[in-house]
């Protein structure tokens, strides 16, 4: 009699350990291969065949250069597995951009593990390879830098004078228009106090702080009209505010326009007004 209990939990503890393994690979949401010492693909995750759009049959087996009519036989992903990893036993975030036939153009991140069983010599064990697809953030950062150089030429190439400040006042973006109505270059004026900068006087220090401080969540757009200083230009500000989740302002946009031709017009019309009245009361 051979007492085989140790063989049989032996057997089960490997059979539990392969399954919740397996369990832990089809739950990663990133597709997963694991390759053997040739790069041939011994197991891929659902998440794999679902991306790359192939099936077990086309997949388990074979190299992976050979995978999707070659579509893996990347030179950057060769120069992984051929020249990386026989040095290192990790590679992290390795960027791989390719063409794919089926998927149109991609921008991946792979993560590549060697998995050496005990006993055995390099180049006997297996690869974990991860595969992290960047498309759709690569794509969206890219129409977001666009957004912004559509949104900053406008900007530029506006008369009006436009600034971005923090809730202190400090600058944080002027527009050419406002570097030339200054003098001054725009790394000259970024991060100075615009308050101190354009309301010099203090009464128009304390108006202007009135007015940011007015706007709020629920009145985010503000109009203040004010000459910088005596005897100069009138100007009408139109200043939007930007908050935080928890609605505490972070940042401030102002656009400045003169309106001097239109005060001006509008005191002539007033010295007309009193003079008809004037003229009509000596009538009466």
């Amino acid at each position: 009699f051979v007492d085989i209990d140790l063989i049989k939990r032996s057997r089960e503890e490997v059979r539990h350990a392969r399954d919740y393994s397996e369990a832990v690979v089809e739950t990663i949401r990133e597709p997963l291969l694991v390759l053997d010492g040739e790069m041939r693909v011994l197991s891929a995750n659902t998440s794999f065949y679902q991306t790359f759009r192939v099936s077990a049959q086309e997949t388990l087996g074979r190299s992976i250069f050979e995978l999707g009519d070659g579509q893996w036989d990347i030179p950057r992903l060769r120069h992984l597995f051929e020249e990386l990893l026989p040095r290192d036993t990790r590679i992290d975030d390795f960027a791989v951009d390719h063409e794919f036939p089926v998927l149109g153009h991609r921008h991946m991140l792979l993560n590549a593990r060697q998995i050496h069983r005990p006993g055995t010599g390099t180049g006997t064990g297996m690869i974990l390879l991860a595969i992290k697809d960047l498309t759709a953030q690569v794509e969206a950062t890219k129409a977001l830098e666009a957004s912004q150089s559509r949104y900053r030429a406008i900007v530029e190439d506006q008369i009006e004078l436009i600034i971005r400040y923090l809730p202190d006042g400090t600058l944080t973006f002027v527009n050419d228009a406002f570097c030339r109505y200054f003098n001054q270059g725009r790394d000259e004026l970024i991060g100075h106090s615009f308050i101190d900068l354009v309301f010099p006087q203090a009464g128009g220090q304390e108006a202007v702080r009135q007015h940011l401080a007015s706007i709020n969540p629920d009145a985010p757009v503000r109009t203040f009209v004010r000459q910088t200083e005596a005897g100069a230009a009138w100007r009408q500000w139109v200043t939007r505010g930007f908050f935080d989740p928890q609605g505490k302002i972070v940042e401030f946009q102002s656009a400045g326009r003169d309106i001097t031709e239109l005060k001006q017009s509008e005191a002539v019309l007033l010295q007309y007004q009193k003079e008809l009245q004037a003229l009509t009361a000596r009538l009466i």
